[in-house]
């Protein structure tokens, strides 16, 4: 307001001044005359009013510099206010981070001692686990709950901070895969094993069988069976290949000369037994889970005679007929090489 007020006085003084300056050089020039008291008189009143308006503008500058400088001590006074508060929040923002500082550094380690100790009680505990789980002494059965009963424990976290532990843990669970793995094999391997010693009464009679029936061919050539037949074996490796079970032979003629052996395992773990002469063989395969014998008699020109799906308990007869034609076959080649 003030402003507009001084402005307006400027203007208005000029404009009488102007005016004034205007009318004395009319009235020297064109009328020639400015020493009447009416012009006089004029003149000083033009006189009063700029000098009136030119104080009134030196008392609205007055006011208005002191307005002006009311308005910058308050606004000097806000901006130190604001720049004390601005300092009081600096001095606290730092303080505030001083101590937030000191309590992550107080968290960091402690999460550190959690992760180390963690690390410590997982490596404690996969020995532990494969100290158990790897124990033979320990039932199959028993190890396997162990086992299962250790997952419920496992902790694998890819947000853990310490990388090396994260590692760590990864390798744990690695092993604990390991040791389920080698448990599983381990079970199939009684399975297998368990087949192997179901088919142990097929195979032993298949021995009983030759020797049976070499006995009678020893009669007739005035020999005699000789044999270091010792049993089918309760159990066996099943990371070998062929095992070789006996010879059983005619003690004076070569051509009656039997090997006896297993073949490296099927795909299911079964094995076969093979009896073997220089130039034919015969194969026993006892399949208990299709519940079937199954016979293979391989002869010299390439052939094989093949008897499969006897029912199990016909095993008797299926044997008997297969080592009959072992030895008929073998008895052929006999009368053959002495004539």
């Amino acid at each position: 307001m003030m402003n507009w007020i001084s402005y307006i006085f400027g203007i208005l003084l000029v404009i009488l001044t102007g005016v004034l300056i205007w009318w004395e050089y009319r009235l020297k020039y064109h009328f020639e005359d400015g020493r009447t008291l009416a012009h006089k008189k004029w003149r000083k009143r033009v006189l009063w009013i700029t000098l009136a308006l030119f104080i009134l503008n030196q008392i609205n500058s007055f006011f208005r510099d002191r307005q002006s400088k009311a308005e910058r001590v308050q606004l000097t006074a806000q901006i130190r206010t604001l720049n004390e508060n601005q300092t009081n929040l600096m001095s606290n923002f730092a303080e505030e981070r001083k101590s937030l500082t000191t309590q992550i550094t107080n968290l960091t380690i402690q999460i550190n001692t959690i992760n180390s100790n963690q690390l410590t009680l997982l490596q404690q505990h996969h020995r532990l686990l494969d100290e158990l789980t790897t124990n033979s002494s320990i039932s199959l059965d028993l190890r396997q709950r162990i086992l299962d009963s250790s997952k419920e424990f496992e902790i694998i976290d890819s947000q853990v901070g310490d990388l090396n532990a994260w590692a760590n843990n990864v390798k744990n669970k690695i092993s604990a895969m390991r040791i389920e793995a080698k448990l599983n094999q381990e079970r199939a391997d009684l399975a297998m094993l368990s087949k192997y010693k179901t088919n142990i009464i097929y195979y032993q009679y298949a021995v009983t069988a030759l020797t049976d029936k070499l006995r009678n061919v020893a009669t007739l050539k005035s020999d005699s069976v000789v044999s270091d037949y010792k049993g089918i074996p309760s159990s066996i490796s099943l990371d070998i290949g062929q095992a070789n079970i006996a010879e059983i032979k005619l003690q004076t003629n070569s051509n009656w000369d039997f090997k006896l052996f297993f073949k490296s395992k099927e795909g299911d773990g079964r094995r076969h037994l093979v009896i073997q002469s220089e130039k034919v063989s015969l194969e026993i395969s006892a399949d208990v889970s299709a519940n079937a014998i199954n016979t293979y008699i391989h002869l010299p020109t390439g052939e094989t005679i093949t008897k499969e799906h006897t029912p199990i308990e016909n095993y008797k007869k299926a044997i008997d007929e297969s080592v009959e034609g072992l030895i008929g076959v073998v008895l052929e080649q006999s009368d053959r090489v002495e004539k």
